[in-house]
């Protein structure tokens, strides 16, 4: 997989890795971002970012995510690609 990924970027500069995140845990996530919306309704969702993230648990609970980490040990392998997003 890691090769097709990486031909993929090779050919086309950019690639979809597609169910590298868990359908409960992209669920978890949309919840998530709905609720600091809710919280903050004068913050452009654009702008949720460090500054209320840096104390959020849910955030700290996903980088301490097993099932994060483990899917996405194949991304990691690929760290040559310059940017991705998850």
């Amino acid at each position: 997989m890691i090769e097709d990924i990486k031909k993929e970027y090779a050919a086309n500069g950019f690639v979809i890795v597609r169910n590298a995140i868990d359908l409960g845990l992209a669920n978890e996530i949309e919840n998530h971002v709905h609720w600091l919306n809710e919280k903050y309704p004068d913050i452009h969702p654009e702008a949720l970012h460090h500054d209320l993230l840096v104390h959020d648990p849910f955030i700290h609970h996903l980088l301490k995510c097993n099932k994060l980490l483990k899917e996405n040990h194949l991304l990691r392998e690929a760290t040559y690609i310059d940017n991705f997003i998850l």
